[in-house]
């Protein structure tokens, strides 16, 4: 089923939250107020406030085994991090994608692996104007 809109955006505390979903599959308040512990401290209630805003907003569904609610991610992290990827690239490189490669390969630098898998990725992507779409 696809999504006839597109999600709200995620605030940095809803995005770690979501962090530890797409992580562990699927999870319960209590292990997501787990993993969120051991960075700093977070009262379950407020995960589980969150945890339920973000089922409001479409991010989350749950199932209920036992007394216990589990939740999973309806969006898959993929279109979170394309989602912050066009952001920055708009609102931090005035648009031009050429300015976040500049960035990258300026202040953090490619691995060899790196650098080949990317390249790899290029060649595969097909040039504007010819029949079929760029991916």
């Amino acid at each position: 089923m696809r999504r006839s809109r597109k999600p709200e955006p995620l605030s940095e505390k809803q995005r770690e939250i979501m962090e530890v979903v797409w992580q562990l599959g699927k999870a319960s308040v209590f292990e997501v107020r787990d993993e969120l512990s051991k960075h700093r401290e977070v009262a379950r209630n407020t995960v589980r406030t969150m945890m339920e805003r973000l089922e409001e907003k479409g991010w989350l569904t749950h199932e209920v085994i036992g007394r216990t609610y589990f939740y999973s991610a309806l969006i898959p992290r993929h279109v979170s991090l394309g989602e912050r990827i066009v952001d920055i690239v708009d609102k931090a490189c005035g648009g031009k994608p050429e300015n976040l490669m500049t960035a990258l390969l300026e202040y953090r630098g490619l691995s060899a692996g790196e650098l080949e898998r990317i390249q790899t990725m290029l060649a595969g992507v097909k040039k504007p104007g010819s029949k079929g779409k760029n991916k």
